[in-house]
């Protein structure tokens, strides 16, 4: 099952604030330069539309996202980055 968090949530992986990782997706071409995804990163399934009575926001595959920040050498060092859940099984990182 594909996890989908907001910017905020991938920066706490990467142990910087959503600005960074919003920058990094721009430079990626995931994201547009006033900051809406691009068609690409929707439609290969990088992020999604979630609709709420206030609006709408934009949720990215935590799990496609972070594979390609990983490739890219970003460096995880966060609150969240030694222990990964996944189903069945747990991944812990070391420093």
């Amino acid at each position: 099952m594909n996890e989908f968090v907001n910017l905020t949530a991938l920066g706490e992986i990467y142990g910087v604030n959503a600005a960074d990782v919003g920058r990094w997706l721009k430079a990626l071409s995931l994201r547009q330069s006033e900051g809406r995804p691009t068609p690409m990163a929707i439609s290969d399934g990088y992020c999604k539309e979630k609709m709420s009575e206030f609006g709408s926001s934009w949720l990215w595959n935590k799990e496609k996202v972070c594979e390609l920040l990983d490739g890219m050498q970003y460096r995880r060092g966060g609150s969240r980055a030694d222990i990964e859940q996944h189903e069945g099984f747990v991944i812990i990182r070391g420093g």
